[in-house]
């Protein structure tokens, strides 16, 4: 006898396997009729979702499939990083800030312009992810930044190695100049990137500082009023202004659009760039405010003193003129401190004779003048000392005991001229030149 329940379960059986079969047949179907331009578009709707609002990150795992393997009919843009703060590459982070600023500016647009010669993806790979194909191209330094050709369908997949005429310099990378050379070489339209908000904030100030001046020399007085732009003091300011924007570097911030300060892991803010050809935004607000208020503190230090006083005010001048002169002191030392922290491999010394760098880089002496004295107190003042004690210690021994030493020292010094002056034989010396008595 045969089970009637057993040859409906195999007939359920077969039913399913068909079902499975035929499924397996239509997906491989679709994907043998699939384009080669529809697998492009989904590869590139893959990697603008990797992206996010930005630029995709790529690894070993996935960058010969998604960069270099057929089809790709869109150019891809990759940049090769460092991110581990134990690599220490600066250069890498401003690069990658500005290179994902272009990658925002071009995925904030909707799809639908995105198509046609309008399409391109944006990948960046770290070496701690992708250390195959850095070995691969044999990288030695970051950043590297490269703009590929699309490939064609019956091209096959070049492996991991990129040619090196693809290379972009990154010496002088900016977005602008980026976006620019991406419209030349493909037509890719990127809109201008926008701003990060800190400059409504820095213009605003200027702007509100700019206006509070003006109004006050306009309301005080109706007849000022009509003549303001005579006014001596506003020149001043406006020259002042003109000076601290030119010697910020605003030029190159508003040209080249960098990054308003730089955050380090564990939240450590830098304010000045290491790069000597490089600067944030807010490092050239500070050097341009430092120099402002050293030209201005100089300015006031000379009309306090050009001004004729009576004898009551005399010490008050000097006070408030002192403490303007300190203020222009402290914004060069500023300034330089912010100089010599870009440019380490400078020193304005190895510019002098080497005569005046000994005597400059020696040290005070018993036969010191006033002059080495005066300079090397003048460089504990700025640069050395820690307490007010110690700088009392340290005028005592190099100004104080000198200047009582000094009248002994210009007595010995005239004792021996005269002795030297007595020892000269004039008669001799007249028949020499010739001259009769």
């Amino acid at each position: 006898m045969m089970d009637i329940s057993s040859k409906k379960s195999n007939k359920y059986r077969l039913f399913l396997l068909l079902i499975f079969a035929f499924t397996i047949w239509t997906v491989e179907s679709a994907k043998v009729s699939e384009s080669p331009a529809q697998k492009s578009d989904k590869k590139l709707k893959r990697l603008w979702q990797k992206g996010g609002q930005g630029a995709a990150e790529l690894h070993d795992g996935n960058y010969t499939s998604h960069a270099l393997s057929a089809p790709r009919d869109f150019p891809i843009v990759l940049l090769f990083t460092a991110r581990n703060p134990n690599y220490g590459c600066e250069v890498c982070d401003n690069v990658e800030n500005q290179f994902q600023m272009v990658a925002r500016a071009y995925l904030q647009q909707p799809e639908s312009k995105r198509v046609g010669s309008n399409r391109i993806a944006f990948a960046t790979l770290d070496v701690d992810s992708a250390m195959s194909v850095f070995n691969a191209n044999m990288f030695n330094t970051v950043p590297h930044l490269f703009i590929l050709p699309p490939i064609p369908d019956n091209v096959r997949s070049v492996g991991k190695t990129i040619p090196p005429e693809y290379e972009i310099d990154v010496g002088s990378f900016s977005p602008v100049n980026f976006a620019e050379l991406l419209k030349r070489l493909y037509n890719v339209q990127i809109p201008k990137p926008r701003k990060d908000p800190a400059w409504a904030i820095v213009v605003g100030g200027v702007v509100a500082v700019a206006w509070g001046l003006i109004g006050h020399f306009v309301c005080l007085d109706n007849q000022k009023a009509r003549f303001f732009l005579w006014n001596r003091r506003l020149w001043y300011f406006l020259c002042l202004f003109c000076y601290g924007f030119g010697v910020s570097g605003m030029v190159f911030c508003i040209i080249r659009n960098p990054p308003p300060f730089y955050h380090r892991p564990g939240n450590n803010i830098e304010l000045i760039s290491g790069e000597g050809r490089g600067q944030y935004v807010y490092e050239g607000v500070m050097i341009g405010l430092a120099n402002a208020l050293g030209g201005l503190a100089l300015v006031g230090s000379c009309n306090i003193l050009s001004q004729r006083c009576s004898w009551w005010t005399i010490v008050p001048r000097m006070a408030i003129s002192s403490f303007l002169l300190a203020v222009f002191l402290f914004s060069m030392q500023f300034t330089y401190a912010i100089y010599t922290t870009k440019t380490q491999w400078y020193s304005a010394a190895k510019t002098l004779p080497d005569d005046f760098q000994f005597w400059l880089a020696s040290s005070v002496k018993k036969t010191s003048g006033w002059a080495k004295r005066i300079i090397r107190i003048s460089e504990y003042f700025l640069f050395e000392y820690k307490t007010v004690e110690a700088l009392k210690t340290k005028f005592n021994v190099v100004i104080i005991n000198y200047a009582v030493r000094f009248p002994a020292i210009m007595s010995d010094y005239l004792k021996k001229s005269f002795m030297n002056l007595k020892k000269v034989n004039f008669q001799s010396l007249f028949k020499v030149l010739k001259i009769k008595l």
